[in-house]
């Protein structure tokens, strides 16, 4: 079990794993998953009836908290080009002093970096509820998150995910053994 840590979290990645029914492993994850106002909105507007009452549950257990954005001035220009939700986020994550953002758009991360918050996103906890033994494939999860949620994912970020989880390859080969997966945020 991983030590609990401050995580704040943009839209997709809350929105992937509701959809999936994996809500749960924020939880188990982090002891308190903060979002920002724009975000909880963005769920909203996304959410089926059904996942927007699990989302709800969620935030009357008191484990995903809706949270305020102070300042959004202290966001560096390049995140002028980002949504709403992903500005919030950023920021929200810079003034709690998160150690995590949970975020899965490409220029959000580099932003998220060029302010040095670490990132992970979907991918990410997929990763890691593998190796908590929740699921028993990567490979299986990520594919059903593109079925089933309409994730968008490249084949080779889900070999390369694979890979780390130490999972067979699309080819039917294993991992190079001299290079043993672990798995990375």
């Amino acid at each position: 079990m991983t030590s609990p840590s401050l995580v704040v979290s943009d839209t997709s990645p809350v929105s992937a794993l509701v959809v999936m029914g994996w809500l749960d492993w924020l939880r188990r994850r982090w002891p308190v998953v903060h979002v920002p106002e724009m975000v909880w909105q963005e769920l909203r507007r996304r959410s089926s009836p059904a996942d927007w009452e699990v989302l709800e549950d969620a935030c009357c257990q008191g484990w995903l908290r809706v949270v305020p954005v102070v300042d959004l001035s202290m966001l560096p220009p390049a995140a002028a080009d980002l949504h709403a939700g992903e500005c919030e986020a950023l920021a929200l994550a810079k003034e709690l002093q998160a150690e995590w953002l949970l975020m899965d758009e490409r220029e959000g991360r580099l932003v998220a970096q060029e302010m040095g918050i670490k990132v992970t996103g979907t991918v990410g906890i997929v990763l890691w509820a593998k190796a908590e033994g929740l699921i028993p494939s990567v490979r299986d999860a990520l594919n059903g998150l593109r079925r089933q949620a309409g994730f968008f994912l490249k084949s080779e970020l889900i070999d390369e995910a694979a890979r780390q989880a130490g999972e067979e390859l699309a080819d039917g080969n294993s991992p190079t053994p001299a290079n043993p997966a672990r798995p990375q945020q």
